[in-house]
């Protein structure tokens, strides 16, 4: 099962060598300011403040200050605004509308790889909206974009996740293998945990929970290490993938029977769980849900999986939105509401069609099969 958490933390501030003129540099400094400090959430709201206060005329400003509201915005989830700030900063550098490289004021240099980032982010905004067909697209793009200066693993590792809801096993599993394999020769001990993680949804998907609980094990196990060895990393960042990866571990656990570990592992992720991520309260009631219904609570997973598509809603993660529909409907087949059931699975299959997740719509109506006509 799919979890589209994504941390945005690929690049840093002063890697564009952006050249601009005093007038530019006025506009965009206290957004510069910002991102050197690591901080893009309130960098992306200052850019669109600045970006409200009307037009600059100078398209290369602009196209920086949509860059880095699009960032801001795909921190906060707004997905919709994500989209609509970076599409802008690509059109803006593409098609500097009308005016010359060099105009009196503007930045008159991008490196290279600033449109190429400009897509990379897009990408991940589309593929946390829920739309894969587009964000496989614009992704793949960029890791053959020769200009493109970020890590193209850890773009193959969004990759994986796209080609494993989409019934490509295969493919996702050689590329989260090969992804372990070079971050292990960097010593890149997140990346590492993050193809773990990867390859134990994989091995989840495919049905192999003690295949899946050893690698969420070891990636836990990669991710509390970094924590303690690099400062700062136990906050934000850190704090959300030890959370995501108990959560996996727990519902695997839950359905191997391991009641007690299950329980201690989802209680685990409550209290660790960061304030400060804002859909983390829907995927720790997501995968409560999940966890709730191996152990036989019904009613409390129902409910949990009510909260948590109005949570992901709320975020604009559609996908998440449909596997929080159809653990709904799992959670009505064991309180015996098969009726509203069928409902509920029918309605989850189409929004999976929506979202181009072929496979989980195909699981979605196998399981409508299950429970025979109405």
């Amino acid at each position: 099962m799919l979890v589209l958490f994504v941390v945005m933390a690929l690049f840093g501030a002063t890697a564009w060598g952006l050249r601009r003129g005093e007038q530019g540099g006025g506009r965009l400094g206290p957004v510069e300011r910002s991102i050197e400090r690591g901080d893009w959430r309130t960098a992306g709201l200052i850019a669109a403040d600045e970006l409200g206060r009307g037009a600059t005329g100078l398209p290369g400003a602009e196209a920086y200050l949509h860059y880095a509201a699009g960032r801001g915005a795909l921190l906060g989830r707004d997905l919709d605004g994500a989209i609509e700030h970076l599409d802008q900063a690509l059109f803006l550098v593409s098609v500097p509308a009308g005016r010359e490289p060099g105009a009196a004021g503007d930045i008159v240099e991008y490196l290279p790889g600033f449109e190429a980032d400009c897509r990379c982010f897009l990408g991940l905004a589309v593929l946390q909206r829920g739309d894969l067909h587009t964000a496989r697209a614009v992704l793949e793009s960029v890791v053959a974009d020769a200009d493109y200066n970020g890590d193209r693993w850890s773009i193959r590792r969004h990759l994986a996740v796209i080609a494993r809801v989409q019934g490509r096993l295969t493919e996702a599993r050689i590329d989260l293998d090969e992804a372990l394999t070079a971050a292990i020769d960097a010593d890149d001990t997140a990346a590492a945990a993050e193809a773990l993680r990867g390859l134990g949804q994989i091995d989840e998907q495919e049905g192999d929970l003690t295949g899946a609980a050893a690698c969420y094990l070891r990636a836990l196990e990669e991710f509390r290490r970094l924590a303690r060895e690099v400062p700062g990393r136990a906050t934000d960042g850190h704090r959300a993938d030890e959370t995501v990866t108990l959560l996996l571990l727990a519902r695997v656990l839950a359905a191997a029977g391991a009641r007690e570990e299950a329980t201690k592992r989802m209680a685990d992720a409550r209290r660790t769980a960061p304030d400060d991520f804002v859909d983390m309260a829907s995927h720790v009631a997501f995968f409560g849900s999940g966890v709730a219904r191996h152990l036989g609570q019904a009613e409390d997973a129902a409910r949990l999986a009510v909260e948590a598509r109005a949570g992901y809603a709320d975020c604009q993660m559609t996908l998440m939105a449909e596997y929080a529909t159809r653990e709904r409907a799992r959670a009505l087949v064991k309180l015996g509401a098969l009726d509203e059931a069928r409902r509920v699975l029918t309605a989850s299959a189409e929004g999976f069609d929506r979202c181009g997740a072929t496979l989980e719509a195909e699981i979605a109506r196998s399981e409508l099969a299950e429970l025979g006509p109405g």
